[in-house]
Order: structure tokens, then C-alpha cells, then sequence
């Protein structure tokens, strides 16, 4: 697949009128439903139930005209549930990529984003009302927050793909807050996106399908980096790997529930290891 046949994934469109109306508004799942349906849009019920658990987090957060937050993924483009849910767990031998196991897993697919001047008072506040969403056994989240400056550093790089330009341009987030600060960042980075950043969507989606198809037979696969590296050359490029846990590591991050991560990644001392570890995975 070339760039120019890069298609962004459809959802329905959720105005900023909606948007305000879902926050003010809605305070019960069924609510959140009715309103959707109103305006001739049908969400999955788990990306419903994950859009009201998002309001609850947000309705925490002390806000002001520079906070952005907002919903990505599969619950943005109201499919949250409807797709399959998998885990990647990479191997490293010190800065050697091995590989990749993937395996089917049932943790939530909120994905959640707070970009804020101010990060650590995000942070603080989140952390301090955890206890208070306990009696939600079915929240199991975490919110990532970062600092602006980071971000339109993160956006202005071309040197390797980009987080944000791929969210913010190439996919549609459903902003709960902070729209003149969105916009900002897709008018700058509309012209900044490369055919590294389209070229690593496409993988993506390109690898997620590949992986679900033949966890369709079995319950683990695992891929050695020859064969990840040579199907999808710019999503596996050891470097853009090791880029994106680099931010993952160095973002702050509130978890909601018990929730298992997405990503692991494993150090091992040799490539006999990964078998020992898939072993105990089996």
C-alpha cells in the first residue's frame, strides 16, 4: 500500500455542540445514548460506557483555557468492543529488538490524553480522587498527560514518526476540552506530516489485522523481528520501538482499576529466553 492510498478511519462526527452537551448534560450511560441516537449516531455500548467514564475523569480535572483532553482509538471512532483487543509483549536484548508476542486480551480500550502547561497538578488531582471511582468495577483506564511544550516538539520533529500528527491529523479524538489549542496543533502540523507518519498508520492497522487473523487459531503468536521488520519496515523499525516506549516511559500516567498495559516490554539476556517466557505465557 502506498501513501496515497492512505484512507483515515471513519466515525461519526460529533460536532462541538454535541460534545458540550455530552459534558453538561449526560451523567448516566443511557443519557449519553439518547443524545447519540438523537443526532443519528449509533456507538457501540462499550464505547458508550468508555465515554462516560471518560466524563467522570474529566469532570475531576480543574480546567482552564490551555488544558486539552481528549478520546482516541477505537472508542473515539465508536467501535470500542466490536474488534478484538491485543496484547504486544517485545523482546529486547539489551538495544536489540528480538520480537514481538501478541495474544488476545480483555482489558479496556479507553485510551485517554491531557495536555496540560502543567502537568503534575493534573497529575496530583487525578491521583487524589482514584479512590473515589472504586465502586466502578468496570473503569479500567489510565490518562496519560504531558506538557505542551513536549507535544509541539513531538509535532515539529521530522525526523521519525509522529504520535500527535497521527492522532490529531490522521485520526479524529473526540476533544472534551481544549479546541483552540487542538486546532493549533492540526494547522501546524497538517503541514508537517510525512510519508514516515502515514507509512507507519498503515502499518499499524496493516499488522493488527495480520495478528488477529491467526489469533483466529491459536492463542499466541509470536514474530521475530526478521519477519516484523521486513512486512512492516516502518511501524517495527527498531528505532521508532524504542521511540514510542521512550515516551510512553517518560509521560505521566494515572491508572483507574486494575488494568493490565497494552505494551510490555521484556529484557532478556538471549534470544533462548523468549522461549522460556512464552513457555510460562502458554
Amino acid at each position: 500500500m502506498t501513501t496515497g492510498e492512505f484512507r483515515s478511519e471513519a466515525r461519526p462526527f460529533l460536532t462541538n455542540k454535541l460534545v458540550k452537551e455530552l459534558i453538561q448534560n449526560c451523567f448516566l450511560e443511557t443519557e449519553i445514548t439518547k443524545l447519540l441516537e438523537k443526532e443519528g449516531i449509533i456507538f457501540s455500548p462499550e464505547s458508550v460506557r468508555n465515554i462516560f467514564f471518560a466524563l467522570l475523569i474529566f469532570r475531576e480535572i480543574p480546567r482552564d483555557a490551555s488544558l486539552l483532553f481528549f478520546i482516541y482509538g477505537s472508542t473515539a471512532k465508536g467501535i470500542a468492543g466490536l474488534e478484538p483487543k491485543v496484547q504486544e509483549i517485545q523482546f529486547w536484548q539489551h538495544e536489540d529488538y528480538l520480537g514481538s508476542a501478541f495474544r488476545r486480551y480483555g482489558e479496556s480500550d479507553l485510551d485517554l490524553r491531557c495536555i496540560s502547561e502543567d502537568p503534575e497538578v493534573i497529575y496530583r488531582n487525578l491521583q487524589k480522587c482514584r479512590d473515589k471511582f472504586a465502586p466502578y468495577p468496570f473503569l479500567k483506564t489510565s490518562v496519560r498527560i504531558e506538557n505542551y511544550e513536549c507535544v509541539w516538539k513531538e509535532i515539529m520533529d521530522q525526523t521519525r514518526p509522529s504520535f500527535y500528527r497521527r492522532i490529531f491529523i490522521l485520526n479524529k479524538p473526540i476533544i472534551l476540552s481544549g479546541e483552540e489549542r487542538f486546532n493549533e496543533f492540526v494547522k501546524r502540523g497538517s503541514v508537517l506530516v510525512t510519508p514516515q507518519d502515514i507509512n507507519y498508520e498503515i502499518q499499524r492497522r496493516q499488522l493488527k489485522s495480520f495478528v488477529v487473523r491467526h489469533l483466529e487459531h491459536q492463542n499466541i503468536i509470536f514474530l521475530p523481528q526478521a519477519i516484523l521488520t521486513g512486512m512492516f519496515p516502518t511501524y517495527c523499525e527498531p528505532a521508532n520501538l524504542r521511540n514510542k516506549n521512550l515516551m510512553r516511559q517518560s509521560s505521566l500516567k494515572v491508572t483507574f482499576g486494575e488494568l493490565e498495559s497494552s505494551l510490555i516490554t521484556v529484557m532478556v539476556k538471549n534470544p533462548e529466553e523468549v522461549n522460556e517466557y512464552l513457555t510460562g505465557l502458554t
